[in-house]
């Protein structure tokens, strides 16, 4: 009986002592699992900011490398997903085409003389030999005399023509004199010869003449829209002897290539566009001064500004009736 109880005792101590040790393996790990717990974490946290400095270098590096080829993609993609207005088809009149092209050399004989006017040719023909492949006029392909007609000819000979005659006019009030008596000349030579477009001294009187020189314009191919606004707000004004706002969009303008062309070398006082001296000219014959801006405009959206193409204009008229 003694014998059988020892073995009790023995096996019940033996399976005591396996209960502690097995408690003690399991505080180890315990002690052990935030330790593992952490470097999990930080590993995870290590190939997340991998990820992270990975991806902002590659955007880092198509913004300093690849913008260019970037921007033309989204363009084209937004291109197909929201079509945009395509540029009017220009079919100008040719005996405007040439009236617009003799102007500018008639006025600068009345202001500079005859003698100064031959060698202005002259520079003009040197000046055309130089710029032609440029423009590409469809009579450089054919060997033909250049066609006014045709708008890359006309903004050929009209871009000869008046950076010629701004390289013989340095002083910014003479190119400013010059714009002016050409903006009345070609008013009354080529958009309103017979005086149809009666000049009154109001507001509505003002908007209308406006609205009919640029009627006439559309008409014979100059632009292919336009829109004249003024504000209820500003014909009060106006009416009251203040000085009053008058804004003016034009669409597709046929000269906007030479404009351009102009503006570029810093010849934009005398850039080939003639709307705001022709209005102004006619804004004073109704018996208001006016003083006015004119900005290039692109009538379709472009994000990617390398594609940027002006082709229509705004002028910006400030007026006041004069008493």
């Amino acid at each position: 009986g003694g014998l059988v109880t020892l073995k009790q005792s023995n096996c019940a101590g033996v399976s005591v002592r396996m209960g502690r040790g097995e408690n003690a393996n399991d505080d180890e790990k315990d002690r052990e699992s935030p330790s593992e717990q952490q470097l999990q974490a930080f590993e995870l946290s290590r190939r997340v900011f991998l990820v992270v400095l990975g991806s902002w270098s590659m955007w880092i590096s198509a913004k300093l490398f690849y913008q260019r080829q970037l921007d033309l993609i989204f363009d084209q993609i937004a291109a197909r997903l929201h079509p945009q207005r395509s540029k009017a088809p220009i079919s100008l009149n040719t005996a405007f085409a040439n009236q617009l092209l003799d102007a500018p050399l008639a006025v600068a004989e009345k202001q500079l003389g005859h003698a100064q006017v031959l060698l202005i040719v002259q520079d003009e023909i040197e000046l055309r030999r130089r710029t032609e492949q440029f423009f590409r006029p469809a009579s450089a392909a054919a060997g033909t005399d250049a066609d006014p007609s045709d708008p890359k000819a006309l903004n050929w000979l009209l871009y000869c023509r008046m950076h010629t005659i701004c390289s013989v006019l340095p002083a910014r009030s003479a190119r400013r004199l010059f714009m002016e008596s050409l903006g009345n000349a070609l008013l009354e030579s080529a958009v309103d010869s017979r005086g149809a477009i009666p000049r009154e001294p109001t507001p509505d009187g003002i908007v209308s003449a406006v609205g009919r020189v640029l009627q006439n314009l559309e008409e014979v191919g100059f632009i292919s829209g336009f829109k004249v606004e003024m504000s209820s707000l500003a014909e009060e004004l106006l009416a009251d002897g203040e000085r009053a706002q008058m804004t003016v969009f034009a669409d597709d303008v046929a000269t906007m290539p030479a404009a351009q062309t102009m503006a570029g070398e810093s010849y934009n006082d005398l850039a080939p566009v003639f709307i705001g001296p022709m209005l102004a000219s006619l804004i004073e014959a109704s018996g208001a001064s006016c003083d006015f801006e004119e900005f290039y405009i692109d009538n379709t959206f472009q994000r990617n500004p390398y594609a940027y193409d002006p082709t229509g204009v705004v002028v910006q008229f400030n007026l006041q009736l004069m008493t």
